[in-house]
């Protein structure tokens, strides 16, 4: 089983059904999602993903979806990925506390490489380590985690991210 903890929201949409113009009813809409989805489970070789067990603590409340400043302008769009040393504090305390429940790792994701939120995403996680010597703590680029995720899911026990990376990841990850 994989345990994953993440909130989503689903947008309706509609798909225009081409001969008649008209819009396809929730029920179908979501059955060929389901059939979709479906495919793609089983798209994902057994051995892979038997006996996976991971869980993914993503940050909900900042980040890139909440900074400011943000905008959209004719020729350009932009927005900030802000996190306070408190906010990744207080969801690095909650991985490392469900870690040690579980088989007491912690892989923080981020993107420390060119992103200077994500330098201190990893200098913070790496402080509160030092509360939890009995968990081990690894890091990865969010890029590197995506395709590992897929090609050996079992090497995780908690993943630790933003929000963003969290948005993709624990979608990702439901998939397993």
């Amino acid at each position: 089983a994989v345990n994953i903890i993440f909130r989503f929201q689903i947008f309706p949409v509609y798909a225009k059904v081409p001969s008649s113009g008209r819009f396809m009813s929730e029920k179908v809409r979501d059955e060929l999602r389901q059939q979709r989805l479906e495919k793609m489970r089983q798209s994902i070789e057994e051995s892979v993903v038997k006996g996976v067990d991971l869980l993914v603590i993503r940050e909900l409340t900042g980040g890139i979806y909440f900074g400011e400043p943000r905008g959209n302008e004719q020729s350009r769009a932009y927005n900030t990925m802000v996190y306070s040393k408190e906010e990744i504090e207080r969801i690095a305390r909650i991985a490392f506390e469900a870690a040690a429940k579980r088989k007491k790792n912690v892989c923080s994701v981020d993107k420390a490489n060119v992103l200077e939120v994500s330098q201190l995403w990893r200098e913070t996680v790496e402080e509160v380590a030092k509360e939890y010597p009995e968990i081990r703590l690894t890091h990865m680029y969010v890029d590197n985690a995506a395709m590992q995720l897929i090609r050996y899911p079992k090497q995780f026990d908690v993943i630790l991210t933003g929000n963003i990376f969290g948005d993709i990841l624990s979608d990702e990850a439901s998939m397993i």
